[in-house]
Parts: structure tokens; C-alpha cells; sequence
């Protein structure tokens, strides 16, 4: 059950004595400034500062691994354990899951240990009516440690897990557990209960339930009620931020209850109290909606421009930004690996450094043209910014962001305000069902003109493939051209000429490399097989039986995109796979029975036996009977012929075989 191999081992004793020692270091520098004499040492104290918040980092990060934590629930011998639920458990494939934390333990001697650890809880045949936020559970399952993907370009959702201290789960049946009483208060339960109940109100008074699920996201931060078509179609428009809670809805919302409170800003007192109003609604909104780390971000950010509004401090934006993630950072340094934080802090970069710029090039007279205009500008300088990281992860471009953004931004920022009244005076009749009214309304149209725009031709450039190569080299490439954009000199121009050419040549001979490179894989999976065969830039995917949707999505497609583009799944009845000859011979067996079938006509030599499904390692392997191999069939053969031959993709994970 360790993790040996995942997070760092450091001594965080020692960091803090360093820190401490550089402490000292920087201090005496202040205090005892360098004279001219030694002028060109000028640069000291900004590198011990700099090395100081630099082992602040490595000391949060090493305090903030859960498993390096004494209590640590693995460490203690645990037999049963006391688990506190995160959330309430939502129905997903026909079970529940939810994420949980456990609180407590029982060793082998019956004696109770408080204990720390995140786990995922599913659960079968539950009644979710029993349950709700910081439910505790007592139970002997077995908590199973989180596994990694066994299958090339995979997505890890262990690792992703993992990144947020999240490392086993448990499944439990009816009768698994015995729910106990949980008498301590916890805020963030309270107000995680009162969300359900806002929830479960507004959803009986929706009239739609693809609205209701846009209503929910976008307001109340809950994004399991979104139905999977409406979805796709914001992720296809590119408007999917909008349905995230994010700096979009604190920034409307800080607009919102800043013009609402102008009138204490007559006096400084005041002005104060607005700002300590205006946090508390800032946070009373991240609470209620989840405190996601996006909405942690975005929080966080507008405090310090909050205070420093209040307290009448000039502030310089980019000191604003730096503050607030350095501030996140030391908390929580793992967020640095987030997908979601890098792309919204370069958003919010971009827009602050290329916004004007952009929106000077065609300045409009129109004032209704200049609006649009700005929404545009916007818009372009996020795009810049994050689509080369947004194509390394997500593998797609929305082609109408411009369009999307234009129409979409707008209203989603009045749906989010009437939507927030409609929770405000959601008891006071009129009132509330007016607000609710026009916010259906809203986001009938919201939903209307999404569901266009991504039924639109080629809405989607989708199976994009960027190395992190290219991400560095397109960034390098981009502040180049910034650079020339600003300065017209003949260096920038020069250079960045050296750049695209540089950029353009490594591209087309990392894609020349991909598309030459040719092998078969089989896939890891426990229940049927999946086989694929590259060959140049085509790939076909052989699947026997049901097609497992989930599987290819997170699976099949990650490999596809990295090695040649969209593939092809062919049933392995199909007769074209008997024009693909493959010369590296396989046997290979998708269930437990070992069954086959015939793929081309290559000569069978020095063959691989290849079994997919789980306990298949104990298959023996009758060679007695007639059996179809990946080539052709072979004379009888000798059992011992393949005993240093076994491969189990279900133990060792897929089998991946170059054929060049």
C-alpha cells in the first residue's frame, strides 16, 4: 500500500534550518547594504530571496504530502475504518461515488487511532437519502490502492487523483458500512447541505433539465447534473470555462455588490467595511459553490485587489497576480501541476498584457462596434496565451471561440445574475420566480446558440497532437513575436524569422517520425481485448464484442492522437483485417478460454502468447486443440515451445510490439 517513488523524501527539518539561515543572509544584506566598492554583488539579495521562497516551496510541498504525514492511515495497521464523506454521492454508470476522507482507524487490537487520508467511495445499491456532506461510515472493506494506467497515452486518472492526495477507494455494498453519528460542527458541510437543498429545490421548479444542469454549474459550481450532450456542446463552442466557476463569475459578482455598495466609499471607515462586505460575500459565494480550486484562484486574486482598494494602495496588476498564485503556491504547491491553474493564470496574463494592444489596432468610433470590439480583444489575447498548453492536453480547437465568446460571455454574465438573485430570494414568492423565470429563459437561449454553433462544419479541430517540445518552442515563438510586435528591431525580427523556420522544421520532422514508426499494441483491459495495429499514419482498432465507449474515449483516442492521428475501430470479423500483414506474429487471447482469430498470412515464428482478461495468467495454454494465431496456422507445436513467451496485459499492461 506505499507509494514509494511518488513524493519527494525530504528532511523538512533541515529546509527550515536553511530557510532560516538564509533569512539571517538576507537580512544582513538589507541591513548592512554592499557599497559601490563591491557594486557588481548587487544582485545577492535578490538570489538568497528568491532561493528563500524557493525552499518555502520545497517545505510545503514536502508537509503537504499526505503520505508523508505521521498519521497517515497506511502506517497504522489499519482493519476498519472511520471514512467522512466530501460530498454526496451521485449516480455515474449505475453507481454512486463521492469523494471522502478518512478520519479515523482500528487496528489489529481493537484500539481507535485518528487518521488522515483522501479516498474515492463508490458504492452499489445505495439509498442516497441516507446520506449528505460529513456523513461518517464505519466499515472493514478493503481500501484498494489507486492504480495507474497500464496502456501508452493513457489518461491516468490515478495520478490525477494523486495530485490532490487522493490515493485509494473503497466499494461498498449495502451492508459494507454502518453509518454513525458525526457531532462535530464543520462549516464547509453546513454549507455544502444547504447547497443540496438549493439543489434539490431548484431542480423541482425547472421546467428543463438540460437548463437546470447549465443553472447549477454556472451558479451553485455543481457540474454533475449537466447532461452529456450539452456538454459536448459547450466543449465544442470552446465555452466550457463558462460552466467552471472561475474569474468570469467572481470578477461579475465583484462588479455586482461593488456597484451596489457605492455609497460607503464617502469616507474611509467606510470604504473599509465595503471591502471587508465585498470579501465576505467573495468567499460566502466560493463556499457555497464548492471551493474548487478554480474558484480558490479567482478568490484569491480579487482579495488582494479588494484590500487593496480598500486601504487606497496603488496596486500594480502583474504584483496582484504574482501575489495571489505565490500565495496558492505555498499552500498547496502541487496546484503548479494543474492543468487548470496554468491555463488560467496565462489567461489572465495574456489578457492583461495583450488586451490593449489588441484592441488598438482597430479602434472603433461606434460605441456599440467598440463594445464588440473589446469582447473580441479579450477573447484573441486568452486564446494566445493558452492554446498551445490547451492543445498539448486536451488534443482540440474551437473554431468559432470568436463567435462563441461573443454572443455566449454576455449571456452567461446576465444569467449569472439573475441566477444569483433567484438564490437570494428564493423563498420570497414573485420575486424569486420572476428571477428564475428570466434566468431559464437566459440560458434557454444560452443553451440554444451553443447547441449551433457546435453543429456548425468543423466546429472542432479535433485530434490535435503537440509535444512538450513544441508547447516550449511555440511559447518561445510567441514571446518573440511579442517582442518584435513591441520593439520593430531587426534582432526580434531576425530572430523570431530563425524561430518559425527552427518551429516549422522540428514539427514536420517530429510528425515525419511518428507517422514512419509502425507496431502493434495491445491494450490492458479486464474483460475483452483491444488490439491495435499502426500502420504509417492509419490506425486500426480491432475490438471484439461491445465496444467499451468510456475505454476508447480515455484509452484508444490518447493513443490515436499521439501516434498518427484518428483511428479506426473495426469489428475483428471485418475482412479488412485480413489485408493487414503484420510481420511480428502474435497469439493472442481476449477471454479466458483461450479463443483466437486469423489475421493475415504472415509465417509464424518465435510467437508471443498475449492474454487480456483478468486470471488469464493461469490459463493453461492447449495447444492440442486447434487454434488460430496471428498470422496463420501453425504446425503443432510443443507447450514448453511458449513458456518464456506469456504476456498478460491484465497484470503487466499493454503489449506493445514495433514492427520496423
Amino acid at each position: 500500500m506505499s507509494l514509494k517513488g511518488y513524493a519527494p523524501v525530504v528532511d523538512s527539518e533541515i529546509i527550515l534550518v536553511f530557510i532560516a539561515l538564509l533569512i539571517f543572509v538576507y537580512i544582513s544584506l538589507i541591513r548592512f547594504p554592499i557599497d559601490y566598492k563591491i557594486y557588481r554583488w548587487r544582485w545577492l539579495s535578490g538570489f538568497v530571496l528568491s532561493s528563500i521562497w524557493l525552499l518555502i516551496g520545497v517545505y510545503s510541498w514536502s508537509v503537504s504530502r499526505i503520505e508523508n504525514n505521521p498519521n497517515y492511515f497506511t502506517n497504522l495497521n489499519p482493519i476498519a475504518f472511520v471514512i467522512e464523506l466530501s460530498e454526496v454521492p451521485y449516480n455515474t454508470n449505475g453507481k454512486f461515488k463521492c469523494t471522502a476522507k478518512i478520519v479515523g482507524i482500528v487496528d489489529s487490537n481493537d484500539t481507535f487511532h485518528k487518521a488522515i487520508g483522501k479516498t474515492v467511495a463508490y458504492f452499489k445499491g445505495l439509498d442516497a437519502n441516507e446520506i449528505q456532506n460529513g456523513t461518517r461510515l464505519i466499515s472493514k472493506q478493503i481500501c484498494h490502492e489507486l492504480i495507474a494506467n497500464k496502456n501508452p497515452w493513457g489518461f491516468d486518472y490515478s495520478k490525477f487523483l494523486k495530485q490532490n492526495n487522493i490515493t485509494h477507494q473503497f466499494y461498498f455494498k449495502n451492508g459494507d458500512f454502518l453509518i454513525i453519528d458525526n457531532e462535530s460542527f464543520n462549516l464547509y458541510n453546513s454549507v455544502a447541505n444547504f447547497r443540496n437543498h438549493l439543489l434539490n429545490n431548484f431542480e423541482l421548479r425547472f421546467k428543463n433539465k438540460s437548463e437546470f444542469g447549465v443553472f447549477a454549474a454556472l451558479v451553485l459550481g455543481y457540474k454533475n447534473e449537466i447532461d452529456t450532450q450539452v456538454s459536448s456542446n459547450y466543449v465544442s463552442a470552446g465555452t466550457m470555462h463558462v460552466l467552471a466557476v472561475s474569474g468570469l463569475h467572481i470578477g461579475i459578482l465583484y462588479l455586482l455588490v461593488g456597484f451596489l455598495l457605492k455609497p460607503l466609499e464617502r469616507t474611509r471607515k467606510l470604504k473599509v467595511l465595503r471591502g471587508v462586505v465585498i470579501l465576505l460575500i467573495i468567499w460566502g459565494f466560493a463556499l457555497l459553490t464548492g471551493l474548487s480550486p478554480s474558484i480558490k484562484r479567482a478568490a484569491t486574486m480579487f482579495s488582494f485587489i479588494v484590500v487593496a482598494d480598500a486601504f487606497n494602495r496603488n496596486t500594480n496588476i502583474y504584483n496582484t497576480i504574482a501575489a495571489s498564485a505565490l500565495f496558492l503556491l505555498v499552500i498547496d504547491p502541487a496546484l503548479l501541476m494543474s492543468v487548470g491553474f496554468q491555463l488560467s493564470y496565462l489567461a489572465v496574463l495574456s489578457i492583461v498584457l495583450l488586451y490593449r494592444p489588441i484592441f488598438n489596432i482597430l479602434p472603433a468610433s461606434n460605441v456599440v462596434l467598440n463594445k464588440i470590439w473589446e469582447i473580441l480583444s479579450v477573447s484573441l489575447a486568452a486564446q494566445l496565451a493558452v492554446f498551445p498548453l490547451s492543445i498539448y492536453y486536451f488534443h482540440q480547437f474551437p473554431v468559432y471561440f470568436l463567435l462563441a465568446n461573443l454572443v455566449i460571455m454576455p449571456l452567461a454574465g446576465l444569467n449569472l445574475i439573475t441566477g444569483i438573485f433567484s438564490v437570494v430570494f428564493y423563498k420570497i414568492p414573485f420575486v424569486g420566480d420572476a428571477f428564475l423565470f428570466t434566468t431559464e429563459t437566459g440560458l434557454s437561449w444560452q443553451n440554444g446558440f451553443t447547441e449551433i454553433l457546435a453543429s456548425l462544419p468543423n466546429a472542432t479541430l479535433n485530434y490535435l497532437h503537440f509535444s512538450i517540445l513544441t508547447v516550449v518552442l511555440l511559447y518561445v515563438l510567441l514571446a518573440v513575436a511579442l517582442l518584435f510586435g513591441f520593439s520593430k528591431s531587426k534582432w526580434s525580427f531576425f530572430s523570431l524569422l530563425f524561430l518559425i523556420i527552427s518551429f516549422s522544421g522540428y514539427y514536420a520532422f517530429n510528425e515525419y517520425r511518428i507517422i514512419m514508426n509502425n507496431e502493434v499494441v495491445v491494450f490492458h483491459h479486464s474483460k475483452q481485448m483491444y488490439l491495435n495495429i499502426k500502420l504509417k499514419s492509419n490506425n486500426y482498432t480491432v475490438v471484439k464484442g461491445e465496444i467499451d465507449s468510456s475505454f476508447v474515449k480515455y484509452n484508444i483516442e490518447p493513443y490515436w492522437i499521439e501516434n498518427g492521428g484518428e483511428g479506426t475501430i473495426i469489428n475483428s470479423d471485418t475482412t479488412i483485417i485480413n489485408e493487414l500483414i503484420v510481420q511480428y506474429p502474435l497469439i493472442i487471447t481476449p477471454t479466458k478460454t483461450f479463443q483466437v482469430y486469423k489475421i493475415g498470412e504472415a509465417v509464424l515464428k518465435d510467437a508471443v502468447v498475449i492474454v487480456s482478461a483478468y486470471g488469464a495468467s493461469n490459463v493453461p495454454i492447449d495447444i492440442e486443440n486447434e487454434v488460430l494465431i496471428y498470422g496463420r496456422l501453425n504446425e503443432r507445436s510443443q507447450k514448453s515451445d511458449f513458456s518464456n513467451s506469456f504476456y498478460c496485459t491484465f497484470n503487466n499492461g499493454a503489449y506493445v510490439q514495433r514492427l520496423n
